[in-house]
């Protein structure tokens, strides 16, 4: 298993699709979940994330680096992944 190095702590509680019964039966391949979780309002912070991952992940590349390693965590799952 992949470790991490500096962390940055963010905590949301994002609101879930699947608890509104319009969106139940939908997946997030679907335009109006899609739309559902743009309108909320932690989704420009995770778009800034993606963003900046995407940003190191391409320094890394060109620094001849084969990893980077991005932890996320939440209550009950703690996940490390290396893209």
């Amino acid at each position: 298993m992949a470790s991490a190095g500096p962390i940055s702590y963010r905590r949301t509680q994002p609101a879930n699709p699947y608890w509104l019964p319009e969106l139940r039966g939908l997946t997030g391949k679907d335009e109006a979940v899609i739309e559902f979780l743009k309108s909320q309002p932690w989704s420009m912070n995770f778009t800034r994330h993606r963003q900046l991952s995407r940003t190191l992940g391409h320094r890394f590349e060109a620094e001849g680096r084969s990893y980077l390693t991005i932890a996320v965590a939440a209550p009950a799952v703690s996940t490390v992944q290396s893209i």
